[in-house]
């Protein structure tokens, strides 16, 4: 039953090309043994915000995630994934992430 939370925060890039428009948060499940998901799923968020929750998502399990803004000149670089596991059945934690851009 998917009922865990990650808080997703990020920084503007350091440098835009024009004005930021969205942001993608990519996100997947990550198998066991596996460095990546297999499959890459996708929230568009506003390109005034800085953070995003990711709910419905199955505890105990290995998550990627990475942003990428889109600005009035087309889409940006993705950042580097990072990792983080949701909490078993029973906790009520949401997770905090933050992903920083390296222009």
């Amino acid at each position: 039953m998917p009922n865990q939370v990650i808080n997703v925060e990020w920084t503007t890039p350091d440098e835009v090309n024009g004005r930021i428009i969205n942001y993608i948060v990519h996100y997947g499940e990550v198998p066991e043994g596996a460095t990546e998901p297999t499959e890459w799923q996708q929230a568009k968020v506003d390109g005034l915000d800085v953070n995003h929750q990711l709910p419905q998502l199955n505890p105990k399990t290995q998550y990627a995630i990475r942003v990428q803004a889109v600005s009035d000149r087309g889409p940006g670089v993705i950042s580097a994934p990072q990792m983080i596991r949701t909490l078993p059945l029973g906790t009520f934690h949401g997770l905090f992430l933050e992903i920083a851009f390296d222009n």
